[in-house]
């Protein structure tokens, strides 16, 4: 009967089940040390753990770029890339772990991503504030976008890495995507943006290798000043950006010629320590077979 207490009693349980359920997907937010965290209740764990790794991610980049990234900084945590677009109302692709807008000084992250082997809050924190301090290094003048992926990543660590290409396919050194592809933008396709991101962590981490931060920082301030990635490179190492490339896949094809050398010699070893164990299981087993044997025999009585 409408409006009768049946109805009465019926919209309040079932109000009292949905309540909960409502108050968890809602929007709350957490004070952190450089900011606010605004994330879905029933995930608020992931902004407690990040807002004491702030501190530490917010040093790691200012170390590298030289250049802190801005603050207070608003970070959003959605369940997913969606969740996360649609609180920041920008586009972005269903495969993405976070995403940074340099002009509102905020970052998203993606917690599906942190499910992913490897992927931490901490990480993704790490990269997406990264791109926050070089657009406060190059006055939010463009640089290549594979430079800055590459950097970002070397910032962020592996862990961001792992997220990012879950199911990508190993780099191919022989099939490279031109840097020209990929200075502008990434494709919007999961595999290719993957690859593109491994390619430019890959030479990224080469040229850290090579010249240290200070290699790095010299890279963005002459891209951010209008030079070519390749006067960039004369200007900050004194080589073509064509002979570090061929430097790098040499170097990395030596490392993987390495790595399977390594693999021929532990293979056999790994197929003897395999038998060797089976046969010592073996052995381990027949004895104390026997030496059951032998104590039930001891324990049965003499025959008269």
């Amino acid at each position: 009967m409408r409006g009768g207490p049946a109805a009465a009693l019926f919209a309040l349980v079932i109000g009292c089940a949905l309540a909960p359920a409502q108050r968890d997907d809602a929007w709350v937010s957490v004070d952190g040390p450089l900011g606010t965290i605004e994330v879905r209740a029933f995930q608020r764990g992931f902004a407690e753990q990040l807002a004491t790794q702030w501190r530490r991610a917010h040093e790691r980049v200012t170390d590298v770029i030289a250049f802190a990234p801005p603050t207070p900084t608003r970070v959003v945590i959605g369940r997913d890339a969606s969740d996360v677009a649609t609180r920041l109302a920008v586009p972005l692709p269903s495969w993405i772990a976070g995403v940074a807008l340099k002009g509102r000084a905020t970052v998203g992250l993606n917690a599906a991503s942190f499910a992913k082997r490897g992927s931490t809050p901490a990480s993704v924190l790490r990269h997406e504030l990264c791109h926050l301090a070089i657009g406060v290094r190059t006055r939010g003048r463009s640089i290549p976008r594979w430079l800055e992926e590459g950097i970002c990543q070397a910032v962020g660590g592996r862990a961001y890495l792992a997220g990012t290409l879950a199911n990508a396919p190993p780099l191919d050194l022989d099939s490279l995507i031109p840097w020209r592809s990929i200075a502008d933008d990434f494709p919007r396709d999961a595999r290719r943006a993957a690859l593109a991101y491994e390619q430019s962590f890959a030479f990224v981490s080469h040229l850290e290798r090579t010249g240290g931060a200070a290699l790095l920082r010299s890279l963005i301030d002459a891209t951010a000043e209008g030079r070519s990635i390749s006067e960039a490179f004369v200007a900050s190492t004194g080589r073509a950006m064509v002979d570090l490339e061929r430097d790098w896949i040499e170097r990395e094809r030596r490392r993987r010629r390495g790595w399977l050398a390594i693999a021929e010699i532990v293979s056999p070893l790994g197929v003897a320590a395999v038998l060797v164990l089976f046969a010592f299981r073996r052995r381990r087993r027949r004895d104390r077979m026997l030496q059951s044997a032998m104590e039930a025999q001891d324990a049965s009585p003499d025959p008269d």
